[in-house]
C-alpha cells in the first residue's frame, strides 16, 4: 500500500570502543496481510532495511579502503562483541492512505566488531542485530 513519509530520524548509539553508530531503517513496503487471529484485527507488514554508519575515533581507524568488504569476508571474520549505549531511539512515522498513521522504532539488540574489517572511511565495520517494533494509530 502507498505511504507518505511522515517523519524519520537517526538512532543513535555510544560503542565501548568510543565509536559513535548511527542507525536508521529504511521503509520500502508497506503491506496487508493475514492477522495472526481476527480477534488481532487488521494485520500489516513491512519491509525496511536498515543502516549503519560508524563515525571511530581516530586512534580506530585505519587506511581507507578502496571498497566495502565483501558480505561473506564479513560473515566468515573473527567477531568481537561490543557493549552500547543508547544515545536517542526515535520513532519513524509514516502516514497510510485510511487515515492511519504507522510507527516504527528500530531496537538495537546487540553490536560485534568485524576484526581487521574496515569500511572505506577507515572505520572499523560492525555487524548489528536490531528488531523493528510497529504500531498503528488514528490519524487526528
Amino acid at each position: 500500500m502507498d505511504f507518505t513519509i511522515e517523519k524519520e530520524g537517526w538512532n543513535i548509539y555510544e560503542l565501548s570502543d568510543g565509536t559513535t553508530l548511527k542507525i536508521r531503517a529504511i521503509v520500502l513496503k508497506v503491506f496487508r496481510a493475514k492477522p495472526p487471529s481476527p480477534a488481532k484485527g487488521e494485520g500489516f507488514g513491512i519491509e525496511a532495511h536498515t543502516v549503519v554508519v560508524a563515525k571511530a575515533p581516530s586512534d580506530k581507524k585505519k587506511a581507507a579502503q578502496t571498497q566495502p568488504p565483501a558480505p561473506d569476508s564479513i560473515e566468515k571474520a573473527t567477531k568481537t562483541k561490543v557493549g552500547y549505549t543508547e544515545k536517542g531511539e526515535f520513532w519513524n512515522t509514516y502516514l497510510l492512505p485510511d487515515n492511519r498513521r504507522l510507527k516504527l522504532r528500530l531496537v538495537v539488540t546487540s553490536v560485534a566488531r568485524v576484526e581487521g574489517s574496515y569500511d572505506m572511511f577507515g572505520n572499523p565495520v560492525y555487524v548489528v542485530a536490531s528488531d523493528n517494533i510497529t504500531a498503528l494509530e488514528a490519524t487526528t
